[in-house]
């Protein structure tokens, strides 16, 4: 739930922000280039970051299997400063039963 609401604030931003695609396509690289990506979650989120913007924040905001895997290995945390993620997690805790 954390994660989802994560990326679903994520995806507000997206859309608003047009440096945030090329941020999150360098940290991909980077972690790769470090060792610290796995060549698939590199492959896909490399993948999604790609498409138009209205079809990437339909799958940020996806609770599907596989956009919740790929929310394991985030390149986008950066979005959402520490803050205002403590507020989502916050708020996910109460909607939770």
């Amino acid at each position: 739930m954390r994660s989802l609401l994560l990326h679903r604030a994520v995806a507000e931003r997206i859309e608003g922000d047009a440096t945030i695609v090329p941020r999150a396509s360098a940290n991909l690289a980077k972690w790769r280039a470090d060792g610290l990506l796995q060549d698939p979650h590199y492959d896909e989120w490399m993948h999604e970051l790609a498409q138009r913007t209205a079809s990437l924040v339909a799958f940020l905001r996806s609770d599907d299997e596989r956009a919740r895997e790929l929310r394991q290995v985030t390149p986008l945390t950066f979005v959402i400063s520490p803050r205002e993620r403590w507020a989502l997690w916050k708020r996910a805790g109460a909607d939770l039963p």
